[in-house]
């Protein structure tokens, strides 16, 4: 074979290598799915056998929005009321997102799993690595350090601030049956029954982020006159029974 010969037979190998295949023919599609007739979310699903509510707490809040009356905010919104979703936002929520997923036991042996079960694997195992990377830069951007100057994520800190989050929400609620001072619930009650139900509900092998809310015995049932938030309890029960437990 001549040269010629040689280089035109390399040059259709390479075309054919380079050419991206393409089909003949392009079948349209049999089914099309509807579109949405009203808003809707998508989120993080529940873990297996926990019912109707995502395991994220973000996911979760949103789920609340989405309820009767919790998502119509009142016209006469106190203005506390928006520096307490600031405070949840600041200070409850990285440490639910803590302890769920940067804590190894509850990493391990609960977040991973609940990934697994919206996620086939690998792919699962791929996206709960991501996401707990992605998790520690976030903790790691904000406030979450203990002022060292350095970036290390700090869980005492991040602890510390949840626990002053708790008691200030416990004493705002007092004896009403919402954040809202109106007689439906509004804005903040979405965002903190979406932290409280998540550290009631969610992993507890390492269990400080649930001992400060229900207190040391770490027992809802036998939690009444210990040191934990008995109506900040009350209240997240209340919510999951009248908006998402029927």
């Amino acid at each position: 074979m001549s040269n010629i010969g040689i280089i035109n037979l390399f040059k259709k190998v390479k075309d054919t290598i380079t050419t991206p295949w393409e089909p003949l023919v392009v079948y349209p599609t049999q089914v099309t799915p509807d579109h949405p007739q009203k808003p809707t979310l998508w989120c993080y699903g529940p873990a297996k056998d926990h019912g109707l509510t995502s395991v994220d707490v973000n996911s979760l809040r949103w789920q609340g929005y989405m309820k009767d009356n919790l998502e119509k905010p009142s016209d006469n919104q106190d203005p506390d009321q928006f520096a307490f979703i600031s405070l949840v936002k600041h200070s409850l929520i990285p440490a639910i997102v803590f302890n769920e997923w940067i804590e190894d036991e509850n990493y391990d042996y609960a977040t991973k799993y609940d990934i697994s079960d919206s996620f086939p694997q690998p792919l699962a195992t791929v996206i709960g690595f991501k996401t707990r990377q992605q998790t520690l830069e976030w903790l790691g951007s904000r406030s979450t350090t203990s002022g060292s100057g350095g970036d290390i994520v700090d869980g005492e800190h991040i602890y510390k601030k949840a626990g002053d989050a708790l008691e200030a929400l416990n004493e705002f609620l007092g004896d009403r049956p919402y954040f809202d001072s109106t007689a439906n619930p509004g804005e903040l009650d979405a965002i903190v029954f979406a932290c409280l139900h998540r550290i009631l509900n969610g992993p507890r092998h390492a269990s400080e982020l649930y001992t400060l809310l229900v207190g040391k015995r770490g027992s809802i049932e036998e939690e009444a006159g210990n040191d934990g938030y008995v109506r900040l309890i009350e209240y997240a029960r209340r919510i999951w029974e009248q908006y998402f437990s029927t």
